[in-house]
């Protein structure tokens, strides 16, 4: 695999682009890879519809482009941020794009003709957006300290999650949408009651930024990767953890679980893309 480099902000975000690149190449199962996009400045974001059919990117010029997968074929350029747009996911029904982006705001956009449905707004730079698995509510991560979860029907504020004065960078549903997790800039996961907004646990899970997380499709464990370089696996019932990846050299921006939990993808600024074995914690493969 080839990442480009590039030495604009935000982070060296390559190897965190090649990874999403890859695990979407994985989840459709693509047989050919090819160059998707033209946009005019580094990617920062990616997401594959849920029927795989499109693959939607963020960047520093501050659009979205829709392509069609496998053929790559553009379907619309979405505008509207006027910032990075850093963090991006399709509804479960493949009908809705939730966008994050560095302007504060977050967006929900129709795939079908391009238009926004929902603009939320935060008090920082908004990093991460996630779906509740119903599809009736999109939680968004911000660097003003706040986890927000917005009803999709009508755009209103649901709740206010605060992360103890830290930054939260990283936002994900349980697979049974019953809580959410974040990480936060004082690297902590901080897993809370989606519907109550109370806290059910907080994990010392690392000792600087986590900006990458990933739920284990029973729901039973969660996956964290960091600016320290390492990523950890953790029991979602008592925060214990359960592995410990270590390998990267520098910070990892992106997680995946398989869907049969046994791997584990990640990517980070060392510009590589590495599979693990989840059961014997040790390295697959490297790109």
């Amino acid at each position: 695999m080839v990442i480009g480099r590039f030495r604009r902000r935000p982070l060296l975000l390559c190897a965190a682009v090649a990874f999403a690149l890859l695990a979407a190449l994985l989840a459709v199962g693509a047989s050919q890879r090819r160059f998707i996009g033209t946009h005019a400045a580094p990617v920062a974001s990616v997401a594959v519809s849920p029927d795989g059919s499109l693959v939607a990117s963020g960047a520093g010029d501050f659009d979205i482009e829709l392509a069609e997968l496998p053929s790559g074929r553009p379907r619309a350029t979405l505008r509207g941020h006027r910032d990075w747009v850093f963090g991006l996911a399709f509804s479960p029904d493949g009908a809705l794009l939730a966008s994050a982006s560095w302007d504060w705001t977050a967006r929900l956009w129709r795939v079908a003709d391009g238009a926004t449905e929902q603009l939320f707004q935060h008090d920082n730079l908004v990093w991460d957006v996630a779906f509740s698995p119903d599809g009736t509510t999109v939680a968004t991560a911000s660097e003003d300290g706040n986890v927000r979860l917005w009803r999709i029907a009508d755009g209103a504020l649901l709740n206010t999650i605060p992360a103890g004065g830290k930054g939260v960078l990283s936002v994900a549903f349980a697979p049974d949408g019953r809580s959410v997790a974040a990480g936060s800039t004082d690297g902590s996961v901080r897993i809370w009651d989606s519907a109550r907004g109370t806290s059910l646990r907080t994990i010392g899970a690392h000792n600087e930024l986590v900006f990458a997380l990933a739920y284990a499709t029973d729901g039973k464990s969660l996956v964290s990767g960091a600016r320290d370089g390492v990523v950890r696996r953790w029991n979602v019932a008592d925060g214990a953890l359960v592995e410990e990846f270590v390998g990267h050299t520098d910070r990892v921006f992106a997680v995946a679980v398989a869907p049969d939990g046994r791997s584990i993808l990640s990517g980070g600024e060392d510009r590589t893309v590495r599979l693990w074995a989840s059961d014997a914690g040790g390295e697959l493969r490297r790109s």
